[in-house]
């Protein structure tokens, strides 16, 4: 006696379940998968704070500058609940940058005059430091 082609048994399954539990698993496992990008970003001219990061890395001085000038735009206009993670993350950057990044002490002195929060002042004052050492003394603790 022959079983309709729905019924037969692969693995212990028919077809009709296995066009059943086959969506469900692959969509589990895309989901499993999937990137998460879970930094939040803020853009200057199209581009965001890891791009210019990146340009902030480049050999060709002019594009180091650029870099520098759309990082403190980014600093002076973030906002939301995640200003705080942005601007840690642009003045990490330029302090990485030290001396290179001398451009950016203007806008950290702005931005340290009209910072209210304890912690993102003092974040502010070791970039300073780290950028401009001599003018820039960390306070003694």
């Amino acid at each position: 006696m022959k079983t309709a082609w729905l019924l037969r048994r692969v693995f212990g399954k028919t077809l009709a379940e296995w066009l059943v539990i086959l969506p469900i698993v692959l969509a589990f496992a895309y989901f499993l998968t999937r990137p998460v990008n879970r930094n939040p970003r803020a853009y200057y001219q199209g581009k965001d704070q890891c791009q210019w990061v990146k340009q902030l890395h480049d050999l060709d001085p002019s594009n180091r500058e650029e870099a520098i000038t759309a990082l403190c735009q980014i600093l002076l206009d973030a906002k939301g609940k995640h200003r705080d993670l942005i601007v840690r993350t642009v003045l990490h950057h330029l302090g990485e940058a030290g001396v290179q990044a001398k451009a950016a002490l203007p806008t950290l002195a702005v931005v340290l005059q009209q910072e209210e929060d304890r912690d993102l002042r003092a974040a502010v004052r070791r970039t300073l430091h780290l950028i401009a050492p001599d003018q820039h003394p960390l306070p003694d603790p």
